[in-house]
């Protein structure tokens, strides 16, 4: 068990650090990491979304998307536009300057992820992928099964 336990800790440590190298380009261009992320998220994606998918895809509370959103807007970047159904159903869209900032802020980022992914083989980053995947679904059922106890 202490190798198990070795290993979490490795991973926790890896993990933060990979936080810590986003947090960082956030911060160098000036944006919270919500912020950074809803560019992000944006930038690589290839359709509309409203607030509330862009929460769920991010695993962010709404307040938390909608704030930064908000700001985002004023700012000149994004753009909401209604959509059919609920009046809070708007898409969320970058503008011509949003993209233009992405261009210089987090296009940056998405090359530097995709150079460092295509330095590891196809072979190892499928293993890589379905090892990480694998390890999110037992973690997932654990932690189901703390949050199911004494309800």
């Amino acid at each position: 068990m202490r190798k198990v336990r070795e290993h979490c800790r490795q991973y926790n440590c890896i993990y933060y650090k990979y936080s810590e190298l986003y947090h960082d380009l956030a911060a160098k261009y000036g944006f919270s990491d919500t912020q950074y992320w809803l560019l992000y998220t944006l930038y690589t994606g290839e359709e509309p979304v409203t607030q509330n998918e862009l929460a769920i895809a991010l695993c962010t509370p709404k307040q938390t998307v909608h704030s930064a959103i908000t700001k985002l807007v004023k700012n000149g970047y994004l753009t909401l536009t209604q959509r059919p159904g609920p009046r809070n159903n708007k898409a969320v869209a970058l503008t011509q300057a949003g993209e233009a900032l992405c261009n210089r802020c987090v296009k940056p980022l998405v090359e530097a992820e995709e150079q460092a992914m295509a330095k590891i083989s196809l072979e190892e980053r499928e293993l890589f992928l379905a090892v990480y995947e694998k390890r999110f679904n037992f973690f997932q059922k654990e932690i189901t099964a703390i949050l199911e106890e004494n309800k």
